[in-house]
Order: structure tokens, then C-alpha cells, then sequence
């Protein structure tokens, strides 16, 4: 399931594009949201390029993340964070990704779901 999740992400990260000027240095920042014991599922992305961004894996921290994420994986945070996290970020160039159900209906962009032992 994590390798399935970090191709996911990489896969994404791929297809996604981003307002002028909201990538700084070509480095595109992944931040991990919640259970950061959850970085392993995308720690095998940092440093990869993708679309010419250096990407950068790193620990949401609250306070410096406003500006430097491209892209919030929320693994495993709980309701309370993730609607903190929605309405930071939701008038911003940031992509919210949520592992647990119904996040994208609570305004998260994207949630992954286990159908049949696949994540989608």
C-alpha cells in the first residue's frame, strides 16, 4: 500500500500544474501532515525530479508552511487538523491529500480509498 501511495503522489505531482510563480528555485516542497511516522510512504521521493522540481520531503510544520508547500499529504491527522488544514489552505495553490475517508468531501482536494487491495 505505501509503494502504491508514493507512485500515487508522484504520479500527481506529474500531472498537476501550478500557478506561475507558486514554485520557488524549482523545488517543490511534499509536505507530510498528521502521523508523520507516515514520511516513509513518501520519503522514497525526495530528491526525484518531476517536471523539472527538485522534490523535497519534509514535516508540515504550521509555522513555516504556509508559503512552501506545493502539496499536503495528511496521514492519518485527525478530523480536527484536516479542517484546519482545509480552511488554511483553501484559497491557495496547495493540493490537499488525505488518507482517510470523506477528506475530499470535507474540501481536501483528493483522498486515496482501498478498493480490492488497490489505493486509488
Amino acid at each position: 500500500e505505501y509503494q502504491q501511495k508514493g507512485k500515487l503522489i508522484r504520479y500527481i505531482i506529474s500531472k498537476v500544474s501550478w500557478p506561475a510563480g507558486s514554485i520557488k528555485d524549482h523545488r517543490f516542497n511534499l509536505c507530510v501532515a498528521g502521523d508523520h511516522e507516515h514520511l516513509k510512504i513518501v520519503e522514497k521521493l525526495n530528491g526525484q525530479t518531476v517536471k523539472n522540481y527538485k522534490l523535497i520531503v519534509k514535516a508540515y510544520q504550521p509555522k513555516d508552511a504556509s508559503n512552501s508547500c506545493q502539496l499536503i499529504y495528511t496521514a492519518q491527522a485527525d478530523t480536527e487538523q484536516q479542517k484546519a488544514l482545509i480552511k488554511k489552505f483553501t484559497k491557495r495553490p496547495v493540493l490537499l491529500l488525505g488518507d482517510k475517508e470523506h477528506f475530499a468531501n470535507m474540501g481536501g482536494s483528493m483522498n486515496f480509498v482501498v478498493l480490492q487491495q488497490n489505493v486509488a
